[in-house]
């Protein structure tokens, strides 16, 4: 039950910036100057400043305790095996449901080339299962595949951008909020801001990662800044105040600026943008059921390492939920509840899913790290990046009330809270008998 250390510092910041950015970079963008118009600059800027400064409590524990299912493992240490296990698998539904917005965000992205029948659920669907086959191999492999995809995903953007900002740059406008639609502007920004967690995941897969976790943060979160920044201005630029709410599709919109083989590699970069999002998810949240196994909550097959180092049973079980909650979604927009709260847009309903679910991940983690310097002084004490206590408590508190303004907005939409009432109810009842042996 052992995991192999194989990622160093190049794979950990390509599972940072792939798994922020994923699609969000060609998808949500436009969503985002959609709602927000001018003002998306704003909402942009200060989903991703408060993120990054939300990041550093998980740097602080990273740095301190570097360990698989970090959800769960800073839970149990720091608070309770209670409070581990429903961290866990808030982040286990979050990660879920943002596979699900990836595999239909990617499929929607490329509607115009599939066959008026085909059915957009069915498709994205398939897409999740095929890509369950991929992520069987093993993690040295899909650390390699992560970097290459992040590499391509970086130059379709740099294609896209550049030449737009050069030629319409000049165009973009920089207002503040119009109409309360910037709140939801707000929502989906920290919806592309996420995934800074995910590298906490893979403490003990991460060569020196007291060194390279808190790394690949820092320096992964300064390259997505300024990716997104570039997006913005180019795509806001090209398209125009006044006709930003209809939304156009990214890359068409550099359809008579760049040539044919430029269009052709940036949709390959959407792909690659897919594929790096659902590779570090994969990639890191299952660790979480395999940190669970390990301690003997769930069944010991969960932890069971196969001969290419990966946990394939809790991958398995990670891919199936995934496709449960895409079902869901698919069903709730079938019966007609989705278009009452999200107009519609069932890729809406997976990101505020993702949201709630790890923002609720964040805040007990934040909660995890006030405690650190009291708890276990020891390994707060040998960190490699140690901050001071009023700062780490600084830090903590601007990341508590970053969470907690999220979950009031994502609240608004009844929906999603009931959701996850039905999952902490669930996991609380399931795994009762495993919390009153904890407390002897």
């Amino acid at each position: 039950m052992k995991l192999n250390r194989e990622i160093g510092l190049a794979g950990g910041i390509a599972l940072v910036v792939g798994g922020v950015i994923g699609m969000g970079a060609f998808v949500l963008i436009p969503l985002i100057c959609s709602k927000a118009g001018g003002a998306a600059w704003l909402s942009i800027s200060v989903a991703m400043v408060l993120s990054l400064v939300s990041v550093f409590p998980l740097i602080q524990l990273a740095s301190a305790i570097p360990v698989a299912g970090a959800g769960f493992e800073y839970g149990r240490r720091l608070i309770s095996t209670r409070v581990g296990v429903l961290l866990s698998w808030w982040s286990i539904i979050g990660g879920a449901a943002g596979l699900a917005l990836v595999a239909y965000g990617l499929v929607e992205s490329f509607a115009t080339y599939l066959p008026a029948w085909a059915n957009l659920h069915l498709v994205a669907l398939a897409l999740i299962l095929l890509f369950y086959l991929v992520y069987l191999s093993g993690v040295k492999i899909l650390a390699v595949l992560q970097i290459v995809l992040s590499v391509q995903m970086l130059l379709a953007i740099f294609l896209y951008a550049f030449p737009v900002m050069a030629e319409y740059g000049g165009n973009a406008t920089f207002t503040l909020p119009q109409n309360s639609n910037f709140l939801m502007a707000i929502i989906l920004s920290f919806n592309i801001c996420l995934g800074l967690q995910i590298i906490i995941e893979l403490g003990e897969e991460m060569q020196s990662p007291e060194k390279n976790i808190p790394l690949s943060l820092v320096i992964g979160s300064g390259i997505i800044l300024f990716l997104y920044l570039i997006i913005m201005v180019a795509y806001s630029g090209i398209v125009g105040a006044d006709k930003l709410e209809s939304r156009p599709d990214l890359v068409l919109t550099a359809g008579t600026l760049l040539p044919g083989w430029a269009i052709l590699f940036i949709r390959m970069g959407i792909i690659s943008a897919a594929l790096t999002s659902f590779n570090g998810a994969a990639i890191a949240i299952p660790r979480e059921i395999f940190g669970l196994a390990r301690a003997g909550i769930m069944p010991a097959a969960y932890a069971k390492i196969n001969d290419k180092g990966n946990p394939q049973y809790a991958i398995s079980l990670f891919f199936a939920i995934t496709c449960l909650i895409f079902l869901a979604g698919y069903g709730l927009e079938k019966a007609g509840i989705l278009g009452e709260l999200f107009d519609k847009d069932i890729i809406e309903f997976y990101g505020f899913v993702t949201i709630m679910g790890i923002m609720l991940l964040t805040l007990g983690i934040s909660i995890a790290a006030w405690r650190l310097p009291k708890v276990l002084p020891e390994s707060y004490a040998k960190s490699y990046i140690r901050f001071s206590p009023r700062w780490l408590q600084f830090f903590v508190i601007v990341s508590i009330a970053t969470s907690l303004f999220l979950l009031i907005l994502v609240s608004t939409k009844w929906l999603i809270p009931a959701i996850y009432i039905i999952v902490t109810a669930t996991v609380l009842l399931a795994f009762k008998k495993h919390f009153k042996t904890a407390e002897l």
